[in-house]
């Protein structure tokens, strides 16, 4: 008799978690730094009777808060399955991309850091995303994933971003 062994993290759901803790390991940093104070907003899960889970409320963003200097900062952390060429928000994320577009128009930096590959993400800005069409992420600037304190470094490609 073979038994299954489960494979760890493979999954969309533990690829997306991956990529956030790695994130959250990357503000811990910035803020040990004191480059920014970075929070990343849980969202509440509710069991229905029938076993699944669905979410509770819509997420606004999945990183909101403050760069040294006061100017207030939202994005929100993709994981693509494959590595691909283009990405577009999925309809049940354009909540999302209002609340970004929102943050710009009142002077914040809002953006979608969209993994695309274990070692490689992009900075979407709300601007870049034309309802209904995909975003061309060879054209938005690059994050290296590094292996030290701060893996997906993307404070300073968005400052100068910012500055432009």
């Amino acid at each position: 008799m073979h038994r299954q062994v489960a494979q760890p993290h493979v999954g969309p759901a533990y690829r997306g978690a991956d990529f956030e803790e790695e994130l959250k390991t990357t503000n811990e940093d910035y803020q040990r730094r004191n480059l920014a104070v970075i929070t990343k907003h849980e969202v509440r899960k509710v069991r229905r009777r029938d076993g699944t889970v669905i979410y509770a409320q819509k997420s606004i963003s999945d990183f909101t808060g403050v760069l040294d200097g006061g100017r207030f900062v939202a994005f929100d952390a993709k994981s693509l399955r494959r590595p691909t060429s283009t990405w577009k928000p999925d309809a049940r994320q354009l909540h999302q991309l209002a609340y970004l577009r929102q943050v710009c128009a009142l002077g914040g930096i809002g953006f979608y850091l969209v993994r695309n590959g274990l070692d490689e993400a992009r900075i979407v800005l709300p601007d870049a995303v034309a309802e209904g069409q995909r975003v061309d992420l060879s054209t938005c600037p690059l994050v290296a994933r590094t292996y030290s304190s701060t893996p997906w470094d993307w404070l300073p490609v968005i400052i100068g971003i910012a500055a432009v």
